[in-house]
């Protein structure tokens, strides 16, 4: 269709404007390295195993949430309630919209009881909704429990990225990101492969179980492993 066509051109032409605002960053934002390079491995030192631990939960988070990624979502509404191209363009506008006004939200939360606290408190009622959205009957219900949802789901990420960036050592800020960013990436794109022969060969309704499931595990496991290394700040 035409108009999905250009939605397509949209995509692309914002995605270069993304390239080009970071072609033209400075050198100078990067922070002056306080450890020798021979004592740096891929841009870490001190903060090596820390790194390597929290990368790990966060690609097992990426690899449960990429079982209800968007398109699995739209799917599943398509082929229990039917809906239609214009109600699924509304609803993730919604879960957007909600997701990105909380960003704010978590900043004010985590200065009151820290950053995993945040992490983990916000998380795990998502999760405890994402379990609800295949029993309810309705469109209008499921639909509403996927935005509710989502306007908490998202508090972890400006947590997570705060966090990653408060305990490693600022020379290692920009690895850090990378490390953590190719491990998510890469739990996600398998994830895909898999929720997609469950899709197909068992139930739509069964993704949204493994997803809960697997991340209530993941906030478990992000709580007991890490609330006792706290931010400098939070010390």
């Amino acid at each position: 269709m035409p108009s999905y066509r250009l939605a397509l051109w949209v995509y692309a032409a914002l995605g270069l404007a993304v390239f080009l605002t970071f072609a033209r960053l400075s050198p100078a934002i990067e922070p002056v390295p306080h450890t020798a390079v021979s004592k740096r491995r891929f841009g870490l030192h001190r903060s090596r195993g820390l790194v390597t631990r929290f990368a790990l939960l966060l690609a097992c988070n990426s690899f449960s949430a990429n079982f209800v990624a968007q398109a699995f979502v739209a799917l599943y509404f398509v082929t229990r309630f039917g809906a239609g191209a214009a109600t699924l363009g509304v609803m993730f506008f919604l879960t957007n919209l909600t997701g990105a006004l909380s960003y704010p939200i978590a900043a004010r939360i985590a200065d009151r009881i820290g950053l995993i606290n945040t992490m983990v408190l916000t998380h795990l009622p998502s999760n405890l909704l994402l379990l609800l959205v295949p029993v309810m009957p309705t469109l209008q219900l499921a639909a509403a429990v996927l935005v509710a949802r989502h306007a908490l789901s998202q508090m972890d990420r400006p947590a997570r990225d705060a966090y990653t960036m408060a305990v490693v050592a600022p020379d290692e800020r920009t690895a850090a990101a990378g490390y953590v960013s190719v491990a998510t990436d890469l739990a996600g794109a398998g994830a895909l492969a898999i929720a997609g022969v469950l899709a197909q060969t068992v139930a739509l309704s069964l993704l949204f179980v493994v997803a809960g499931v697997g991340r209530l595990g993941y906030d478990a496991a992000l709580y007991f492993g890490f609330c006792h290394i706290q931010p400098p700040e939070e010390q």
